[in-house]
């Protein structure tokens, strides 16, 4: 995206920092946001930044203000592919039906197979947005002994693992909507994310490293998935 003289003020206070300039640089090289988006959105941007105040700020609030730049990416019908996603596994607790049964968290580290307990799954954060990538690429690093250290660094979550994670497997088909190709706009102020060339199929993460190749991932809408199939991995575990 072109970011036009309306935005550049915003663009230049994003600049001063290391997060903002990879976030500007980002913003610069998003392919995937249709012409008429991208003006939309630099004009939220406009509007928020020119009341003064944190340029993060700004857009975030610019994000909010319109529903459609939450995937705005190209969309994929998947078919039977099976999505999976890595979360701490200390919101895994807060699940209804591991509360109604009394699992705590330190119930659930020692004895794992209590996540049978749970029979529908939440997904989806604060925007609506699942971010996901494709089961078969991540379970080939799994199946070749790579560590939960190694996977989450690829996933872009962090490299510097400190708690233990859970994994969430599904079908594509039980998302009810089509998955997209991510955008900047999905991510906001994410500067983990990096854009894909125009056209691409999926986007891929970026290991927080900084080395080695990501994976397939994709963002759709917030869904509960049924009879979820959930993994749970320890920092440290192969």
């Amino acid at each position: 995206m072109t970011i036009p003289a309306k935005a550049r003020k915003w663009a230049d206070a994003m600049s001063k920092t290391a997060r903002g300039r990879r976030i500007i640089k980002n913003v610069e090289r998003e392919q995937n946001v249709p012409s008429g988006l991208a003006r939309s959105f630099f004009n939220a941007i406009s509007r928020a930044y020119a009341k003064g105040g944190d340029p993060m700020r700004a857009m975030g609030k610019a994000l909010l203000s319109t529903a459609a730049f939450v995937l705005a990416g190209p969309s994929f019908d998947l078919g039977l592919d099976l999505l999976t996603r890595f979360e701490p596994l200390a919101r895994l607790a807060d699940s209804p039906d591991l509360k109604r049964a009394g699992v705590s968290l330190q119930r659930l580290i020692a004895n794992p197979g209590l996540v049978d307990i749970i029979t529908e799954l939440r997904l989806g954060n604060a925007r609506g947005i699942v971010w996901t990538a494709l089961e078969e690429a991540v379970s080939a690093d799994v199946n070749r002994d790579a560590s939960i250290r190694e996977v989450v660094d690829r996933l872009g979550i962090t490299d510097d693992l400190r708690e233990d994670m859970y994994e969430v497997v599904y079908g594509a088909g039980d998302v009810g909507d089509p998955c997209h190709v991510p955008t900047v706009l999905d991510a906001g102020a994410d500067d983990r994310f990096r854009p894909s060339p125009k056209g691409a199929k999926h986007g891929m993460t970026h290991p927080c490293s900084g080395s080695g190749a990501g994976y397939p991932e994709y963002v759709h809408r917030e869904c509960v998935v049924g009879d979820p199939n959930v993994r749970l991995h320890q920092v440290g575990a192969l």
